[in-house]
């Protein structure tokens, strides 16, 4: 086995399948963030705002620092980031405890900002697990489901439906954050995937990577306007949340009772930002669309959930641990972009609508080019200890047995002359991002070498395209 297959196939065993309700508790960190530390201090939301006792200014710098050091952690100390999870929700519960207590104003309010740092601290440590440690159906389930069941708490939490006092909120925060405790001694301590080095001379897909990276912007800024214009309209952040609630469960029924998969209803659920953005532009002049407006952005936020997702499959084939890291600084630069474009032009939010409507145009365009890509790779399991690969062997090797061996046999039977095993491996690294010089990089073989093979390749499939290539791994999933 080739140092790339005994580096997958070592972190795939490390994976976690984890049941419902553990990921419930992981859920609550969803809660505690948007439900509560999102809505306290300075905020657009009408009627959605935290009651506290004590005044909370403005936290920016105090956001920033949780960001940067989060991930300079996840960097430098990434195999320390449960326990940082352990000691950081720890300290949280103890700060929401003192809510409790009947302290001074200017004390109550030096525990809150500590409470908030970590909230922001541990952001990026919530990505990073799901991406280094969840198994795709547990992160989808955890993002799907359990997020549901998150998101219809903050709906509730808006003090929209019904007013909540502040009594409600601190023990809400207490229980929260002590399921979270409790999940975070759950995940092994002791687990972490085994990260790639420059002396292992593996290569990355840098095209696909970057395609991928700017799908996660672009999500994020999508998912940042939507939350952002509900709160501006009466309802609007109740209606949002309960709508991505109920999209998230919707996905995983398609997913489960008729084999849809969630990164086939990204696309669908792109189309919806896209129409949210422009009932929001209508409703600069017909108000009545702008609860229409929260319920289709609502429902896009479903997919922009899936951004840890992404992130996942990223590292499932190529494991560096700068991939967390790299997935939570685009969300942070993201927010400030949003900042800067939001304080920019707050006079003229047609304007602003409308750009966030071509971010949204071309988030759809940018998927449905990588959707072949992540589809092939969501399908196809990274490398297991049973597989058989040597370093002439390419990463459609890196498959499980049953799959692998699929994938060949119906390559050659689509073949019009018998394919040769260069010429299969070359088509292995084509689905799964490669362009013809990394793939020499990767491989024993001359670029050359690769370019005559994968001309080979196309001429005895007779085909022209890469995603014509796509279609007969489609044809797998469906046997």
């Amino acid at each position: 086995m080739d140092n790339r297959s005994n580096i997958l196939a070592e972190n795939e065993g490390k994976r976690l399948d984890l049941r419902l309700l553990w990921l419930v508790c992981f859920s609550m960190f969803n809660t505690w963030q948007m439900g509560i530390i999102y809505f306290s201090g300075d905020t657009l939301s009408i009627d959605g705002r935290t009651p506290l006792p004590i005044d909370i200014g403005n936290l920016a710098i105090l956001i920033v620092a949780g960001y940067v050091i989060s991930i300079a952690f996840m960097i430098f100390l990434s195999r320390f980031i449960v326990w940082a999870e352990r000691i950081s929700a720890g300290i949280a519960l103890l700060t929401a405890i003192t809510l409790f207590i009947p302290l001074k104003a200017e004390i109550l309010a030096s525990f809150y900002y500590v409470h908030c740092f970590f909230c922001v601290f541990m952001i990026g440590f919530e990505s990073a697990i799901i991406i280094n440690l969840f198994t795709e159906k547990t992160a989808l389930v955890h993002l799907l489901v359990a997020y549901a069941f998150s998101n219809a708490i903050i709906a509730v939490l808006q003090n929209d439906l019904f007013k909540l006092s502040f009594s409600v909120f601190r023990l809400v925060a207490v229980i929260a954050l002590l399921f979270l405790f409790i999940f975070f001694f759950k995940v092994p301590a002791n687990v972490w995937p085994r990260y790639i080095k420059k002396s292992d001379n593996i290569t990355a897909p840098k095209a696909l990577l970057t395609g991928i990276f700017l799908l996660i912007g672009s999500s994020c800024i999508a998912s940042i306007f939507g939350q952002t214009f509900a709160e501006s309209i009466k309802h609007g952040i109740t209606i949002f949340y309960l709508s991505a609630a109920f999209s998230g469960l919707i996905i995983f029924f398609l997913w489960k009772r008729f084999g849809i998969t969630p990164l086939q209803c990204y696309k669908v659920f792109a189309a919806a930002i896209i129409m949210g953005f422009v009932a929001a532009i209508v409703s600069q002049y017909i108000p009545v669309v702008a609860l229409l407006a929260c319920v289709l952005t609502g429902a896009g936020l479903s997919c922009c959930w899936l951004i840890p997702f992404f992130g996942l499959l990223i590292a499932k084939h190529y494991p560096s641990r700068f991939v967390a890291p790299v997935v939570i600084g685009i969300a942070f630069i993201c927010l400030m972009i949003h900042t800067v474009l939001l304080d920019t032009l707050r006079n003229n939010l047609t304007m602003l609508y409308s750009i966030y409507l071509a971010i949204a145009v071309g988030l759809a365009i940018l998927y449905l080019i990588l959707e072949p890509y992540l589809l092939f790779s969501f399908r196809n399991k990274a490398a297991m200890s049973k597989t058989e690969a040597t370093e002439a062997i390419s990463i459609a090797k890196t498959l499980t047995p049953k799959l692998e061996n699929n994938w060949r046999e119906m390559l050659q039977s689509n073949a019009v002359e018998p394919l040769t095993d260069a010429e299969m491996d070359i088509a292995g690294y084509i689905m799964l991002g490669y362009n013809s010089e990394a793939i020499a990089k990767e491989t024993r073989y001359a670029f050359n070498s690769v370019r005559t093979y994968r001309k080979n390749l196309y001429s005895k499939l007779q085909i022209h395209k890469i995603r014509e290539l796509f279609m007969v791994a489609e044809k797998i999933v469906k046997e």
